[in-house]
């Protein structure tokens, strides 16, 4: 097939918005029947600046896949002795902590005209197939903005938690400080290890249906992180205290009239909601005024409710809203996460700076062989576990209490 075609197929794959240099690589991979070669793929691959122009590579939106994008790799590592060999030495800029970087075209590029080509692309299979799983992860990425992040060197383990008390006392001149040590108390953690993987069928490799793999291979990492999200809204549900719920069992206590008295229990305690997580029908209520008054205040400053309606009213009362679907929270496999009957938790309100989320081992690639040859064996891990720091930071807003 000629390398006209191959700038077309490129052309197309850039259209989409998503990785069109994991597509582009498996064109040429050896078992996807695509009719399209190496050596017509390097001719077609852009490196110059009017050449992704006219193949709309600057039109990709996603930084993981933009037209500058570069790879890092450790001085004297296997990645780049393999690629030395293909590569000219120029092409190579000095980077940070002894890495080299080289820019990703120049390196797909050349990879694929070298003579033998496969180690070479070996390492930017690799490379692609990883930026693709983090892209799929980002786009369903919650727990991480909704908490506070602490990386881990362990799987297991604990540490001590500040006092309660947010007014240092006064102190004498002279006088010793004092650091109420043993007083502290622990936070525990216990991460949890999970993964998936990707499955390229033959099917998918007959008809050379690369756009549907590169689709799959994102899957992967969106699927990782939405069990670390699932972890997140259970562990919000399960362990947020009690003695804090909101009974909006009442109709004037739907919807803006329960987050208020969510933050009022809050305050109390003496903390500072900044989040909202809401279940879908609680996001429902809260904008229908079919259901619930709660949206009239707000109405009196378009004349009507037609702009609350039709725009996200969020920030809500000073609060970050996020809306959790209803299948994330699922604790023991019933999917309890609702607004409709009694002791449904609709929504959560809680200091975000209150929930630690620690990451022991961020999304990964388990090791495969040879991503060339081997197509089918694409998998993603991840450990890590969600903990309030102090479950009095939130409320939990119940659609009635049996």
């Amino acid at each position: 097939m000629s390398v006209h075609e191959a700038k077309r197929q490129l052309h197309t794959f850039a259209k989409s918005g998503r990785n069109w240099r994991l597509m582009g690589l498996y064109l040429a991979h050896p078992e996807v029947p695509s009719g399209i070669s190496e050596r017509d793929l390097a001719k077609a691959w852009p490196i110059h600046e009017s050449e992704k122009r006219a193949l709309r590579v600057a039109d990709n939106p996603h930084p993981s896949y933009a037209p500058d994008k570069t790879y890092s790799f450790e001085e004297g590592s296997e990645a780049d002795r393999q690629l030395s060999g293909a590569v000219k030495e120029s092409d190579f800029n000095n980077g940070p902590f002894g890495e080299r970087t080289l820019g990703a075209d120049r390196a797909i590029k050349r990879a694929l005209a070298y003579e033998d080509s496969v180690e070479n692309l070996d390492v930017l299979f690799r490379k692609e197939i990883f930026d693709t799983v983090i892209e799929g992860s980002r786009k369903a990425e919650i727990a991480r903005d909704a908490t506070t992040v602490f990386p881990v060197d362990r799987a297991k383990g604990d540490h001590p938690r500040g006092q309660d008390t947010q007014f240092a006392p006064t102190v004498a001149e002279g006088s010793a400080i004092p650091d109420n040590a043993e007083n502290h108390d622990t936070v525990e953690w216990d991460t949890e290890r999970f993964g998936q993987g990707a499955t390229a069928t033959d099917k998918l490799i007959r008809q050379s249906l690369v756009s549907v793999i590169e689709r799959n291979i994102e899957w992967i990492g969106h699927s990782v992180e939405m069990k670390a999200n699932r972890l997140w809204l259970n562990e919000l549900i399960d362990n947020a205290e009690t003695g804090n719920d909101v009974d909006a069992s009442a109709e004037d206590n739907r919807g803006v009239a329960a987050i208020n008295e969510a933050i009022h229990q809050i305050s109390l305690e003496d903390e500072s909601p900044d989040t909202v997580v809401q279940h879908p029908t609680f996001t429902k209520t809260l904008f229908d005024t079919a259901e619930s008054n709660a949206l009239i205040p707000f109405a009196q400053e378009f004349g009507d409710d037609e702009g609350v309606r039709d725009r996200v009213a969020f920030p809500l009362l000073g609060l970050e809203g996020i809306r959790g679907d209803n299948g994330v929270y699922d604790p023991d496999g019933d999917n309890s996460w609702d607004y409709t009957s009694d002791d449904d938790t609709g929504a959560v309100v809680y200091d975000s700076n209150r929930i630690g989320m620690y990451l022991f081992n961020d999304i990964e690639m388990k090791e495969y062989d040879d991503p060339v040859r081997d197509l089918q064996a694409i998998n993603a891990r991840m450990e890590v576990d969600f903990v309030y720091h102090k479950p009095e930071a939130a409320s939990r807003i119940q659609y009635s209490v049996s």
